[in-house]
């Protein structure tokens, strides 16, 4: 039995439930605000390739999958979360973008109607998170960043016991080494592994 390693810097569920709660989805850009984090913490996506996705990426009907491209453009699909699927259906519904020639176009959009960059990501992420920690600065660290929604997402799927393969592929690791990382010591990794960057 492996141990989760808490040096790790991660939301319990009880923070990334409330960070969410702050979204106003019915303000203006708050259903946009709301996929976008969703799709962060249920997925594990980098920032990178939040802002790469397009209309086209989605898959919509069962299995809800996104297509997502990583790390040196390569290609990987992961499983969307039924319960988000009517949000992200709401927001494609209210930007127009379902229609045929609307494929093409960036997932999210910034206010100069541009793509997201990784600043206006971090900048997102930090606004919620300030709200949030106006509740209950216990479970919100000051630093907290989209890469620390990452380490979430991970963390919670080792503490379900989910295999570190899985965690893998829907992280678009390189090498399970990686993944395990989040594991602590285990039967398969050095309890001294390096840290690369996750």
């Amino acid at each position: 039995m492996t141990v989760p390693n808490l040096t790790i810097p991660y939301l319990k569920t009880d923070g990334a439930t409330l960070l969410m709660s702050k979204v106003g989805i019915d303000k203006m850009n708050g259903l946009r605000d709301y996929v976008i984090l969703a799709l962060m913490y249920t997925t594990g996506i980098r920032v990178s390739e939040l802002i790469q996705i397009r209309v086209k990426d989605l898959s919509l009907h069962e299995p809800f999958t996104l297509l997502v491209h990583g790390k040196g453009q390569k290609g990987r699909y992961v499983p969307l979360m039924r319960s988000i699927v009517p949000h992200i259906q709401k927001y494609i519904a209210q930007k127009n973008y379902d229609r045929h020639e609307k494929l093409d176009e960036w997932l999210f959009k910034n206010h100069m109607n541009g793509p997201f960059t990784r600043q206006g990501i971090n900048y997102l992420v930090a606004k919620y998170a300030k709200m949030a920690r106006e509740d209950n600065p216990a479970i919100i660290p000051d630093d907290f960043s989209p890469h620390k929604i990452r380490h979430t997402t991970a963390m919670e799927l080792v503490e379900s016991g989910v295999d570190p393969i899985y965690i893998r592929d829907l992280l678009g690791h390189i090498s399970v080494r990686t993944t395990e990382v989040y594991y602590g010591k285990s039967n398969i990794m050095e309890s001294k592994l390096a840290n690369p960057r996750i």
